[in-house]
């Protein structure tokens, strides 16, 4: 079974926080956003912004209020901290503490979450070509190997895991995934492609299944930011997400 803990958190609660640079500059504009995941049934994020970074996130399933979210970005720090849950009421715990270190203005190592990364082989637009992690749990990859294209959109990536099978055998995996993007820079196709080869679709707890090939298509407002979201599988459009900024 695939590990789904961080993808589940990052489509849940972090859905939208890390857009485009583009788009950060266009949500400037805004005070706020809602996204609507018609994916994930009746669930939606409402997102606060401050100088087009988001700095407070509610997370609704209906109009029930489930959880809620502030961060701070201080320098060489990002802190990400809980301040209410459905189970517990108001609190106020620190989720995720980022410790982050530059070396000639470059992001060259990240500590987060009982993982470090280390980034290295950087193209001409500072983005890594190589990510190596050592974490606490073993939920994420432990390599990332990324391509790039000439505007600096990441075509290919390819994550180098390990994990044991129903039989405690330890079993490594290359996970590649590759992508096309629209004139906006977003994300219009995903190729997967698994060594060992996994049969598709392949289930994910609590989130939508994942797809060989998935493509999408978006609708922009007069500013070039995303307002709905569609996914084609097997030839099929559905309308996933909608998007609403104010």
């Amino acid at each position: 079974m695939k590990k789904t803990l961080p993808y589940i958190i990052f489509c849940l609660i972090s859905g939208y926080l890390f857009c485009q640079k583009n788009e950060r500059e266009e949500l400037k504009k805004y005070d706020s956003y809602l996204v609507r995941n018609l994916e994930m049934g009746k669930w939606k994020t409402k997102s606060f912004l401050k100088n087009g970074l988001v700095t407070v996130e509610e997370v609704y399933y209906r109009r029930e209020l489930r959880s809620k979210w502030k961060y701070f970005y201080d320098g060489n720090e990002k802190w990400t901290i809980r301040t209410f849950d459905i189970n517990q009421g108001i609190i106020n715990d620190t989720i995720e503490n980022e410790l982050l270190y530059f070396q000639d203005s470059l992001l060259v190592k990240k500590h987060s979450l009982g993982a470090i990364e280390i980034y290295s082989d950087f193209n001409e637009f500072g983005k890594p070509r190589i990510v190596e992690r050592t974490q606490e749990f073993g939920f994420l990859p432990y390599k990332e190997v990324f391509e790039y294209d000439a505007i600096g959109n990441k075509t290919k990536e390819m994550a180098y895991s390990e994990y044991l099978n129903t039989k405690d055998s330890l079993v490594q995996e290359i996970e590649i995934n590759r992508y096309r993007y629209d004139s906006n820079n977003n994300v219009i196709e995903i190729k997967r492609e698994y060594i060992p080869e996994k049969t598709f679709p392949i289930p994910i707890i609590g989130a939508p299944s994942l797809f060989q090939i998935e493509k999408f298509r978006f609708k922009y407002n007069k500013d070039g930011l995303w307002v709905k979201k569609y996914k084609t599988i097997n030839g099929i459009e559905k309308l996933t997400s909608k998007r609403t900024l104010k």
